[in-house]
Parts: structure tokens; C-alpha cells; sequence
């Protein structure tokens, strides 16, 4: 009874707080350490693939967030390889990620590397569990659309006091053992997708073309067309200094050509039913504010979303990112800092 009427007690107080007004910081401003997305990437690769097989080096890059400037930042990187019996791995239990001293002596995890980007071999000691993807396919043809075994691999950025701690899932597909067997074009393997640019008051809202570059990535001066190009903060590449409307901007992000691809669904006699992926966006900054000039506005977590955001920036420097997210795990972000 008396727990029961805490429980009452506590609601009613928090009903009263948001009746009075009281607003939490939308989730868009970063005001503190933050791990706002992870990517792999194939080594040596000639486009951004995300899917790797053994025998392949992946790089791992984070991109993190450390608007205070604690000090000092470090990024660590733990992979949840199978474990024989193991129903939820470390890395996707919450009783491990609660208690930081239990993923220390956790079965199957292994300490990767240190740093916002680190390159990974994949152990050759997966290729049976690969295998087994194949076997499985080859006698239930609905899996050959799926093709791929997720490692969950844990990135955890400390700074200061500061501890934050993400799951990025790393795929692996055997896409080398497929080569000219009938399974090769069932799976497609995933490639990152990526940002070309962002730009302010495109002059066609529905194209996203027109209006001024805001965000372009460079690797020199010569890429930017009259401004210089600003080198990468972390992981990533350079952008170009262009400069950020001082009022009410409406922002438009542009993908690279391909970042959208055409995959498959399989069904259960082997047909395939082509399927083309959606690209999801997510926007940051450490000041300002999206959809309107008052920040408390806002409807729902101010989880600012879509490829199209009105941006109210601040007086004064802020950091912008705009990241896109394909529909299997592949992601590619832009950064800039505006002074």
C-alpha cells in the first residue's frame, strides 16, 4: 500500500512538472560526450563497402561528439565474437553493459583497439560460421537473400568523467565463396552510403538543388572553389569553409549517387522479389535550434530527422552533422565546424 501510493505520489509530481513548464534539451543539441554513430568499412576496397569477409581488414570508425573539449578522449572497441550455447551476447545484454566490471571477464569478448578509427582483421576463425550461412541457404533458399552473420562490437568513448557507451553491428558475408555459384546475386553486399553535401535554400525544395553549399566535403583548397577546405576534426574527411546563413535557413542533405541500392527478398522456392533501401538522416549541433528559434517548441524528443531541417543558427560558432543511415547497418556522415 505504501509503495502504491509513492508510485502515485511520484506521478503526480511529474505530471506537475510538465504542466509547469519544464523542458528537457532536445535530443538534436549535443551539449556533452556523445557517440552519435559508428561505421566499418572495407579496407582497400574500391567503394565504402560496409560487408566484410574473412580475409578482409575492417576499419572501424567512430564519429564523437565532445563539445566541452574533456580531456582526454579516448575510444575503445570490444567485439562479441559467437560463443557455442550463448543466447544474448555481452555486447546486446544490459546486465553486462549496467556493470563495466562484467565486460571485462565476459565469454567471447575481445578488446579490438584504441582510437576514433582502427583497422580490424577478420579472424579466419569465422569462415565456419560463414559456412554455415551457406550450407543453410543452399538447402533453404528463402536464406540466400540473407546471407550475412552480425558481430555486435561495442565502442566505448571515455573522456574526463565522462563514460558513453554504443553497439555498432559489424556484418560479415561470404561473398568471396559465392563467387560463381548460383547463390552469388541472391545476397547484395552492403556498401556504405554517403553525403555529398548539404545546401541552404535549394531553389527546387523537391530536387534539393539550387541555393548555396553549406557542407562539402574536401581533401584540399582546390576542391572548394575559392574557400579553404578546413581539415577533418576525428574521423572523416576535410569540408570546405563555406559559410552558415546568419537566420532562418531551410537545409537540404545530399546523398552520393548509389547510396540507395536495389536488394532482394527471397522466397521460399528460391524467387526473388527485388527491394530498393531507404536512407534515414539524423541532425545534430551544439547550438541553435531546429524547427523553430525556441527550443522547447517542439513536439516529442527533438529528434530532428529527414534529409530536409530549418535550422535557426546561433550568434556564435556551433559544430553541425548530418548523418544518413541505409536500412542494413551502413551509415556516412559530414561535419563542420562553423566559427
Amino acid at each position: 500500500m505504501v509503495n502504491a501510493m509513492r508510485q502515485v505520489a511520484l506521478a503526480a509530481s511529474l505530471i506537475g512538472l510538465l504542466s509547469c513548464g519544464v523542458h528537457f534539451a532536445p535530443q538534436y543539441l549535443v551539449q556533452d560526450l556523445r557517440i552519435l554513430a559508428a561505421r566499418a568499412e572495407v579496407k582497400g576496397s574500391s567503394v565504402s563497402l560496409a560487408d566484410a569477409d574473412t580475409g578482409d581488414t575492417v576499419v572501424l570508425s567512430a564519429l564523437v561528439a565532445n563539445p566541452q573539449g574533456l580531456a582526454p578522449l579516448q575510444v575503445a572497441w570490444k567485439a562479441c565474437f559467437p560463443v557455442p550455447g550463448q543466447a544474448v551476447p555481452p555486447c546486446l545484454d544490459p546486465a553486462y553493459l549496467r556493470d563495466p566490471a562484467l565486460l571485462e571477464t565476459a565469454p567471447g569478448l575481445v578488446d579490438l583497439g584504441e582510437g576514433l578509427s582502427i583497422e580490424v582483421p577478420v579472424p579466419a576463425e569465422l569462415g565456419s560460421v560463414l559456412a554455415d550461412l551457406v550450407a543453410r541457404a543452399q538447402s533453404q533458399p528463402a536464406y540466400a537473400c540473407t546471407l550475412y552473420a552480425d558481430v555486435p562490437v561495442l565502442v566505448v568513448a571515455t573522456a574526463g568523467a565522462s563514460r558513453r557507451m554504443a553497439v555498432k553491428r559489424v556484418r560479415l558475408t561470404p561473398y568471396r565463396e559465392l563467387a560463381g555459384t548460383p547463390l552469388q546475386d541472391a545476397y547484395v553486399p552492403n556498401l556504405n552510403p554517403a553525403l555529398a553535401g548539404v545546401r541552404a535554400s535549394p531553389s527546387s525544395a523537391a530536387d534539393c538543388v539550387g541555393g548555396t553549399p553549406v557542407v562539402r566535403s574536401c581533401a584540399s583548397d582546390a576542391d572548394c572553389g575559392g574557400v579553404a577546405c578546413l581539415p577533418a576534426a576525428g574521423a572523416g574527411t576535410g569540408a570546405c569553409d563555406d559559410p552558415l546563413p546568419g537566420d532562418e535557413v531551410k537545409l537540404c542533405a545530399v546523398p552520393t549517387a548509389g547510396s540507395a541500392q536495389s536488394t532482394f527478398e527471397c522466397n521460399a522456392d528460391g524467387s526473388r522479389i527485388q527491394a530498393d533501401e531507404g536512407l534515414a538522416y539524423q541532425w545534430y549541433t551544439t547550438a541553435g535550434t531546429f524547427g523553430s528559434r525556441d527550443p522547447s517548441a517542439g513536439a516529442g524528443s527533438g529528434n530532428q530527422t529527414g534529409d530536409r531541417a530549418t535550422f535557426f543558427p546561433p550568434a556564435g560558432p556551433v559544430t553541425l552533422w548530418v548523418i544518413v543511415r541505409d536500412g542494413r547497418d551502413g551509415v556516412g556522415w559530414l561535419r563542420r565546424d562553423f566559427r
